[in-house]
């Protein structure tokens, strides 16, 4: 899910706040560097489904404590694990793009 540009994932659990659109990630599987416009994972590697951070919020809305609050939306589709499109110099070359 990295190298397909998703920054952190984490269980769905009671750590989403479903209803308002925010999570706190409490213990991510992965994160790196999240900011607005950030891929999410909410699930496990089989069943998981992707939001977009909207909004970074230091104030606590979910349970008080330090943790920091991402707003999201749902982003519409998964990312998928096809390979990426290489195009050959010899293809270039036969004008196959």
């Amino acid at each position: 899910m990295r190298a397909l540009g998703v920054r952190a994932s984490h269980p769905d659990d009671g750590w989403v706040d479903r209803e308002n659109n925010h999570l706190q990630l409490c213990y991510p599987d992965f994160e790196r560097s999240l900011a607005v416009g950030s891929l999410i994972a909410l699930g496990d590697p089989e069943n998981y489904r992707l939001v977009r951070v909207t909004k970074v919020d230091t104030e606590q809305r979910i349970i008080p404590d330090s943790l920091i609050t991402y707003e999201y939306e749902p982003h519409e589709s998964k990312p998928t694990h096809e390979a990426p499109l290489i195009i050959t110099p010899e293809q270039t070359r036969a004008g196959r793009l």
